[in-house]
């Protein structure tokens, strides 16, 4: 079993980032960042596995990450390129078949999202800095996703770390 916090469009809040890791960090094994971190060259992110988005970065970022966690393969972007794929479940799948993934997380939209179908989850973590899910009502929401070798468990917090049961999500692989 390996457990991931996911964040995406922190855009500068470095010290919110920090907090959620602080709190996480006992029981997570990997910690990702989906961009729009607007990173300055000065922010501490060493153990954070982090794309760039389609803000201005300080640092120099990939535009994608493939990770392999356990029998998992992870394509990371942040889903503003391939004319803003993020917005397209369906370009997401055919995006994550052909870099023959299974789990493909991404961010830009600022809104929680997670589908699973063909073998492959779709994972947006929404925004910490700023969610644009007015269901929500949360300030920001980021994802801890917990692999196992036979499922998928997609759990969403808001900024204060506050669980949102309503978005609780757990797909058999």
């Amino acid at each position: 079993m390996t457990k991931v916090l996911i964040m995406s469009d922190t855009h500068g809040q470095t010290a919110l980032m920090h907090d959620v890791i602080k709190r996480h960090r006992a029981e997570v094994d990997k910690i990702i960042h989906a961009g729009d971190g607007q990173f300055a060259s000065s922010d501490d992110i060493t153990n954070v596995i982090a794309v760039c988005g389609n803000m201005a970065e300080e640092i120099k970022l990939p535009d994608e990450k493939t990770l392999e966690i356990d029998d998992t393969r992870l394509l990371l972007c942040h889903g503003h390129l391939d004319e803003n794929i993020a917005y397209s479940p369906m370009r997401l799948q055919f995006k994550g078949l052909e870099n023959q993934t299974n789990v493909l997380v991404f961010g830009h939209t600022h809104q929680p999202f997670a589908s699973y179908f063909d073998d492959l989850l779709l994972l947006n973590p929404g925004s910490l800095a700023k969610s644009r899910d007015i269901r929500l009502k949360a300030t920001g929401t980021y994802a801890i996703l917990t692999i196992t070798t036979q499922n998928y468990l997609v759990d969403f917090y808001n900024q204060e770390g506050d669980l949102l049961p309503s978005l609780l999500i757990n797909y058999k692989r």
